[in-house]
């Protein structure tokens, strides 16, 4: 059975619900970047090069803000570039929730990475249904 970066995003939601345990809402903090990195994949048609350096998650992020432009053409460096930050501080925060285990990651914390998964979504959909008229 296949999975999309909206079932990533439901299942953060569902991990956010009131009153859960501290490793619940670092969980949800966790899946909702997943959706992201994976909905971010959606507004691509070529594979990222495999000339940047680092893990997958950063080699991606980069490409969208140095290299994308020159290859995905319909795609306007601004979006890039703000996708390209959206994904790094949502990355930033999935490390804390994951690695960081003596700071506190709250509710809050979880509510408001899911406020920018959501608005990452945006943006892609943006790009996706704007891609002819972008470059």
């Amino acid at each position: 059975m296949a999975v999309s970066a909206e079932d990533f995003l439901n299942f953060s939601k569902d991990l956010h619900k009131e009153n859960r345990s501290e490793i619940e809402i670092r969980g949800s903090v966790r899946t909702a970047y997943y959706s992201a990195f994976h909905k971010s994949h959606e507004i691509l048609t070529h594979e990222v090069p495999d000339d940047l350096k680092g893990g997958t998650h950063i080699r991606f992020i980069e490409y969208l803000e140095l290299k994308a432009h020159a290859i995905e053409k319909d795609i306007t460096q601004r979006s890039l570039d703000r996708l390209g930050i959206k994904l790094r501080q949502l990355k930033a925060n999935r490390v804390i929730a994951d690695y960081h285990m003596q700071e506190d990651v709250s509710e809050e914390d979880s509510l408001r990475q899911i406020k920018l998964v959501e608005s990452t979504f945006d943006l892609c959909n943006y790009i996706i249904e704007n891609k002819d008229s972008e470059s």
